[in-house]
């Protein structure tokens, strides 16, 4: 994805060739958005809807302002199922991606089977949809405590989009719930391998090693998540490195020390990263 500037010279820019461009006003008022200027963003994408009372991009441009800048999520998914509506009426494939957009609220709003029902209608025409897959298995796992359903899903997805650190990351948890030790390693590692910079990721991989024995390699993990944790400022999560990094001794030997059984405290379940 563009970042928040590039998106913005890119939408001006298509303005001065069209004044009246409703679809790149809305681009335009999610990279506004994107730079924390939410009220910039909701008049822009106004304007839009008055030039172009029919555009789904601009009604789903104000669903995610509303969304997620004003906390009104009646609102937002009122604005994106007018958004999948028009993109179904112009056979879009956008509309697959306003669908997943729907799910995620009603996920968040406890909706969970409304939004596994809606999840399920994508992958009906698009069977290979990584986001779908991804947001089923997080649902699976996080709210309902269906990790072996949920492995089903993040597997596909892995399957479908081999690149995606979040889908091998959710798998790994799955795995490691399931009691699938080294599957659990190798998708934790992965993730990392894959470029992951999230400290989370590299505790669950250093976590995982230290379940099979190996803490040479758990070490590896470990230390640079500690790093990253500390340049990331978050005090809870450099606590959790330094519960979990004496399990492996200087020495490289295990300890005597339990093995945590469950996430790094502070860590919502619903995995981190980029698809």
């Amino acid at each position: 994805a563009r970042r928040p500037g590039e998106a913005i010279a890119s939408g001006l820019h298509a303005l001065e060739l069209n004044p009246d461009n409703a679809r790149a006003m809305a681009y335009l008022a999610e990279a506004y958005f994107g730079l924390g200027q939410t009220q910039r963003a909701l008049t822009i994408v106004e304007d839009a809807l008055e030039i172009d009372p029919e555009s789904a991009e601009a009604f789903r441009a104000r669903g995610f302002v509303k969304w997620y800048g004003l906390f009104d999520l009646d609102g937002a998914v009122e604005d994106l199922r007018v958004a999948y509506d028009i993109a179904q009426a112009n056979a879009s494939a956008t509309s697959t991606f306003i669908a997943v957009d729907i799910a995620g609220i009603e996920q968040g709003r406890g909706n969970f089977q409304e939004a596994i029902n809606i999840l399920e209608s994508v992958l009906e025409t698009n069977p290979e949809n990584t986001q779908a897959l991804f947001q089923l298995g997080a649902i699976y796992f996080s709210s309902i405590g269906d990790p072996s359903q949920a492995s089903s899903y993040l597997s596909r997805c892995v399957d479908f989009s081999p690149d995606s650190i979040a889908c091998h990351y959710m798998l790994g948890r799955s795995q490691d719930r399931l009691e699938l030790g080294v599957q659990a390693a190798e998708s934790f590692a992965q993730a990392l391998e894959l470029g992951s910079q999230n400290p989370r990721h590299y505790w669950w991989a250093g976590r995982s090693q230290i379940s099979l024995g190996n803490c040479n390699r758990a070490l590896e993990y470990l230390e640079v998540g500690y790093d990253l944790a500390l340049e990331g400022d978050d005090s809870q999560l450099v606590s959790d490195f330094e519960d979990i990094l004496p399990l492996c001794q200087a020495n490289f030997g295990p300890s005597n020390t339990p093995i945590p059984e469950d996430a790094p405290a502070g860590e919502a379940e619903v995995g981190d990263g980029s698809l």
